[in-house]
């Protein structure tokens, strides 16, 4: 095997405020923050010198072709005429809609401007990757700009505080939504309205927040805003089991447990119906304690803020 030229290990990046879709330039139809996370969940990619740009994940060519295009399009992007043999090892759980492949397109790209420097700064519109796989691109707290710029949010003393659990609830993948699901959604006027209100209120409140270390709002932001935005994609899709059943009742009780307990919480819902939840670090033992005992939960990866171990 050839030798390592550079290796790069990211998880997910939580959803702390949501988009509402992007434009056709790739761009987020709104400004997005999200923090990004590592531990339990984790994809690290290393990069050998290639005959030809080629992307294995966990000893098996890569299922998602899109892995080696979006390498390719970043060594276009840095006029390289470099081919790199790139070994991507992952835990995450296919198509749980926990962040894996965003996880897997981002290492490769921090593994690549390693040994290409030309590709930083990094084109965020190659390979139009989802919010969470840009935000992944850089540690702790960060905002994808509606203009398509990529920021970080804070010196790592804020989000080196938060730990986190991703939930995974059901191993059914999120391929069972309908596929036109997000394109009906964003057909409704409520989108372009929301999006409005995330830019100009709800994105410079939760930077504001970041910035002033207060970790309550921020919960409480990212809590209200992700569990609108996924309630409002399914609410009356006949085939929607998102936020019902086994979901409902884990976050009721999170709810409940939250309030008893005095310990602040923020929730992340993602597209599930599998959950992330933030806390203080030092709440992290007592969160972790009442998860793993829900029966709802059926496997709990443990998670910290990536700038804690960069």
């Amino acid at each position: 095997m050839s030798q390592v030229l550079a290796e790069a290990a990211v998880g997910p990046s939580v959803g702390i405020v949501a988009y509402m879709g992007t434009n056709d330039r790739g761009q987020p139809s709104n400004s997005t923050v999200g923090l990004t996370m590592i531990g339990d969940l984790i994809s690290r990619a290393r990069i050998s010198e290639g005959v030809r740009t080629t992307v294995h994940v966990n000893g098996q060519p890569a299922p998602d072709t899109r892995l080696a295009s979006f390498a390719i399009a970043l060594l276009r992007y840095a006029r390289s005429r470099r081919a790199f043999f790139i070994d991507v090892r992952t835990t995450f759980p296919p198509a749980s809609g926990l962040g894996g492949s965003a996880a897997q397109f981002a290492c490769i790209a921090r593994a690549l401007r390693k040994s290409v420097p030309e590709i930083e700064p990094l084109p965020t519109r190659v390979g139009r990757l989802c919010g969470s796989g840009i935000r992944a691109m850089k540690d702790g707290f960060v905002i994808w700009k509606r203009t398509g710029a990529l920021e970080v949010l804070d010196d790592g003393a804020v989000s080196e505080s938060i730990q986190g659990v991703a939930v995974l609830i059901s191993e059914k993948p999120k391929s069972t939504f309908s596929p036109d699901l997000h394109r009906a959604a964003r057909r409704s006027p409520i989108f372009p309205l929301r999006a409005t209100y995330c830019e100009r209120v709800l994105v410079p409140e939760v930077t504001r927040a970041i910035q002033a270390g207060d970790i309550d709002r921020v919960f409480l932001a990212m809590t209200q805003e992700n569990t609108w935005k996924h309630l409002t994609l399914l609410s009356g899709h006949p085939r929607a089991e998102f936020l019902m059943g086994d979901t409902a009742t884990f976050l009721d009780a999170l709810v409940r447990f939250s309030s008893a307990s005095g310990i602040r919480v923020g929730i992340s819902v993602n597209y599930g119906p599998n959950i992330f939840v933030l806390v203080r670090g030092e709440a992290m033992d007592q969160l972790l304690g009442w998860v793993t005992a829900r029966r709802e939960a059926r496997h709990v990866f443990r998670l910290r803020s990536l700038s804690a171990v960069a």
